[in-house]
């Protein structure tokens, strides 16, 4: 018995040893796996990075605040093969982010439409970068993909910033998009806690069936969710008078041409992306079911205005060809925006797709444009619809139930966006209204222009009174300034005014040919000068007169 105690003793101490080396060592792996932050690449176009660097570097900050470690690279001539080994080869990689013009590849594919008759089409596919694993076939060898096999099934998540297709200029519209992201981010910017669930009236299964999956799916996310469906009328003017609603998310389901989206069999209305660029909608995030909608390639490709629009929009999400992209499995994304952000989210409904063969030809033309790595957030009421959160209106010390708490023309939002101060009305301290200012937040370039200004006066002046003499200097000083402050270049443009407005100010008028005449040597005085012989010459003439009288008279006085 003691035998059995004492082997039962062993066995126990041995038990207790090997437990405790497996949890010592699953710690041990759990730490290290804490310690391995998860990776998102930033991938830049040399085009746009330098005067995006200081916007681009606050986006990272406040993306490592979250738990991520971002690495950056400036993209100059690599090419889609190379930037997708890059991503292969990228420990803990989780996603990227791609900013500019950054390659892409083309998918060309087959589909019936009515059934029997044939079409081909082609369009950008990201999944190239985002299934790292898969083989990607180009079989007749003319540069576009039209196989791809292995597994299929992303591993990371792939988000665009692509402006260069869209009217106005690219740079502008990437800066206000981080402008907003940054004011998302922070908790400046609200909108209503609902999303619109918007079906064009199809009276099939996206009426009878998505729709009410995709409003209890969105129910589990928003606390309120407004649906637009059949038998309500759907048309575009209805449509668009909702997105001056304010909605956090819009799930649209409607039909497309590739320029946009038409209403019923095209009888309903047309809405364009200039139309969305117009409106500005008030909503944050789209998920929309269009075809084509998000071919980047195309001018004004109205995925893009959903996202470059001026003040909310964030982030849309949709189909680049003609399979549509969302129109399974509702429930497999959108309840997991309550806690994951729409990258993860994105990424896990595409595995479930595939895992379940779910409209898998859908995945190859899933486009996201957009910040990936945001989360549906809602941060509170805002009294005076200026686009702020009330409570971060009180934590910065604005009014709000003002839009304009400085009253100089620029709402709170727009001045936190510009960078300006909503508090003074003239933030650089120039003497001008920020809302009148071209350069609210320097100084610098209204010296300026006040300069040049000036100079232009006196030159006029100048010339008014005739003082001409010099003033074609003052002239070339003058437009060298007013070119160098075309090009930017303030400081040297004051200098140049400030040398105008001095030559202008010591210009004389010209010397005329009488002044010249005046002004030379006068000549001597004859007389002045030779007043003392004409005297002399004088008293000769007369004495020689006296004698010769008196010669004259001699002869008369002898007879």
């Amino acid at each position: 018995m003691g035998l059995m105690r004492r082997a039962g003793l062993v066995a126990a101490l041995i038990l207790l040893f090997v437990v405790g080396n497996v949890a010592q060592s699953e710690a041990a792996s759990f730490s290290a796996f804490a310690q391995q932050r998860q990776v998102v690449y930033l991938l830049v176009s040399s085009s746009v990075y330098e005067p995006l660097k200081d916007r681009l570097g606050r986006w990272i900050d406040d993306v490592e605040k979250t738990g991520f470690e971002v690495t950056e690279k400036v993209i100059t001539n690599e090419s889609a093969s190379e930037i997708r080994t890059l991503l292969r080869n990228t420990p803990n990689l989780v996603g990227c982010l791609m900013v500019g013009d950054i390659p892409y590849v083309v998918y060309e594919t087959t589909y019936e439409q009515p059934e029997g008759v044939s079409h081909s089409e082609t369009f950008p596919t990201d999944l190239y970068y985002m299934d790292l694993d898969g083989v990607w076939i180009d079989s007749n060898k003319n540069g576009l993909f039209d196989g791809h096999k292995g597994d299929v099934a992303p591993e990371i998540w792939v988000g665009r910033l692509k402006a260069s297709t869209l009217s106005g200029n690219e740079v502008e519209l990437l800066s206000n998009y981080f402008d907003k992201n940054h004011l998302y981010r922070v908790g400046a910017l609200t909108l209503p806690d609902r999303a619109l669930m918007y079906t064009d009236h199809y009276l099939d299964y996206y009426t009878n069936e998505l729709t009410p999956e995709t409003v209890y799916a969105l129910k589990s996310v928003y606390s309120e969710v407004v649906k637009v469906a059949y038998p309500q009328k759907t048309s575009a003017e209805d449509y668009l008078e909702h997105l001056k609603q304010g909605y956090s998310l819009v799930r649209l389901l409607v039909h497309s041409g590739g320029f946009g989206h038409y209403f019923g069999n095209q009888t309903d209305g047309k809405v364009y992306g200039r139309d969305i660029k117009a409106l500005d909608p008030k909503a944050f995030f789209y998920v929309i079911t269009s075809c084509g909608d998000f071919d980047y390639r195309q001018r004004d490709y109205i995925g893009g205005w959903y996202v470059f629009a001026e003040s909310r929009s964030l982030l849309a999400m949709g189909d680049s060809g003609v399979h549509d992209l969302f129109v399974v499995l509702a429930k497999a994304f959108f309840p997991r925006l309550r806690s994951e952000y729409f990258g993860l989210a994105y990424l896990r409904y595409l595995q479930e797709c595939v895992r379940e063969n779910a409209r898998v030809d859908s995945v190859h033309n899933g486009i996201m444009i957009g910040d990936p790595l945001l989360k549906i957030s809602y941060n509170g009421p805002d009294a005076d619809l200026d686009g702020l959160s009330d409570r971060y209106e009180v934590s910065i010390g604005t009014d709000p139930t003002k839009p304009d708490s400085d009253n100089d023309g620029l709402t709170d939002y727009k001045e936190l966006k510009l960078g300006t101060n909503p508090l003074n009305p003239d933030s650089d301290g120039d003497g001008i209204k920020d809302t009148e200012d071209s350069h609210p937040l320097d100084p610098v370039p209204e010296n300026a222009s006040k300069l040049i200004a000036n100079a232009e006066e006196a030159v006029r002046k100048a010339e008014e009174e005739g003082r001409t003499q010099g003033l074609d200097l003052a002239r070339q000083r003058l437009e060298a300034a007013r070119s160098a402050y075309g090009s930017g270049e303030y400081d040297t443009a004051i200098s140049l005014a400030k040398e105008a407005l001095e030559l202008a100010e010591k210009a004389t008028a010209p010397t005329t040919t009488i002044e010249q005449t005046a002004a030379l040597p006068a000549e001597p005085d004859w007389l002045k000068l030779n007043w003392a012989y004409l005297i002399g010459l004088a008293v000769i003439i007369v004495i020689g007169i006296v004698l010769v009288a008196r010669k004259l008279r001699s002869p008369a006085s002898e007879s």
